[in-house]
């Protein structure tokens, strides 16, 4: 077949091959620049990419080619518009120079910070957009997300409202917020992490939920892998966690100054002094540092801690029921002598 091409190309003539050199470079030119404008040049895994784009440097978060985008905003007109754009999964050059191009709704900035009570989380969530905290609440008791209903009851659901700080349109719907939240939950939970917690045998929802019970625990980043190995201890042992924070969350929407054996009969699903493993969702807001904590937790043979009698915010750590009891009593001690109760 190679040979008979070389024959035909022999006989033709000066002009005619000067032609058929012309048109396939012609031919290889424009594959090349269709490869440029319309093949895939994200470097993220997640649905949708958010970003608000400051200067033209925030694109070194979005684009995987720097020579392909170059070259497609040689033949494209970029007229960056600085603000919220959400750039799809697999977008080309031409859809992302497109995006840019757009002039974006106008974009506030979203905490999700530190709370105990899911009330007064989404409340501070809406409180610069133009829904109502209910509406997100609704919309997390039943998502019309056929993914997010897959995957989330409408009590671990919360976990999708992980410690962060996020862009998003003023204007946005509920439903939409929470695919945004959805978005970031995805983002969080990357290759790297999900593979650690296959390791652990526990679904990312699941050390979700133990992060917020960490992050209750403790203030300090410090001392998070330290009480996250000692809660894998008792859920590989079958022990019940026994966690406070649960016992603060299971009664009632006011934090506890201290909590007494009348909190600790509390029958509330979320009381993990009553009901064994993990409760239904979380009790707090979990951080990607708490996250991390478990997933990459200390490694003892601790069972029990209580805080430090001087109320450091730190922990003592006990492997035995009888040392523990100890400590505890001096604890409490020191708690009285102070007036709290």
């Amino acid at each position: 077949m190679l040979q008979k091409f070389k024959l035909i190309f022999h006989t033709i003539s000066s002009t005619q091959k000067q032609f058929f050199i012309i048109l396939t470079s012609l031919i290889l030119l424009c594959l090349s620049i269709s490869y440029c404008l319309f093949s895939s040049n994200t470097n993220f895994e997640t649905p949708r990419h958010h970003l608000y784009f400051q200067t033209i440097d925030d694109l070194n978060e979005v684009i995987k080619s720097d020579f392909k985008f170059s070259l497609a905003s040689f033949f494209l007109s970029l007229n960056f518009k600085n603000g919220l754009h959400k750039i799809p999964i697999n977008s080309s050059c031409y859809d992302i120079i497109k995006e840019l191009n757009t002039q974006p709704s106008k974009a506030v900035r979203i905490p999700i910070g530190d709370y105990h009570f899911r009330r007064g989380l989404t409340i501070n969530v809406c409180k610069k957009l133009d829904i109502k905290s209910r509406a997100l609440r609704r919309v997390l008791a039943d998502s019309s997300n056929p993914e997010i209903k897959k995957q989330f009851t409408s009590e671990n659901i919360y976990c999708l409202l992980i410690q962060d700080t996020i862009w998003e349109y003023e204007n946005i719907r509920a439903n939409e917020l929470l695919n945004t939240l959805y978005d970031h939950w995805n983002s969080v939970w990357n290759k790297k992490r999900l593979l650690k917690a296959q390791e652990l045998n526990l679904t990312p929802i699941e050390i979700t939920i133990l992060a917020s019970i960490v992050k209750a625990e403790t203030k300090y980043v410090s001392e998070m892998p330290k009480v996250a190995g000692l809660y894998l201890n008792r859920l590989r042992d079958s022990i019940r966690l026994q966690s406070d924070p649960t016992v603060v969350y299971a009664n009632g929407q006011k934090p506890l100054r201290r909590i007494r054996s009348r909190h600790l009969k509390s029958q509330n699903p979320y009381n993990t002094y009553r009901h064994d493993g993990l409760p239904p969702g979380p009790v707090y807001t979990p951080t990607i540092e708490a996250i991390d904590a478990v997933l990459n937790h200390e490694k003892h043979d601790y069972f029990f801690f209580v805080s430090n009698p001087d109320l450091d915010g730190f922990h003592d750590f006990s492997k035995t029921y009888e040392e523990h009891k100890l400590k505890a009593k001096a604890y409490r001690r020191k708690i009285t002598q102070k007036g709290i109760h």
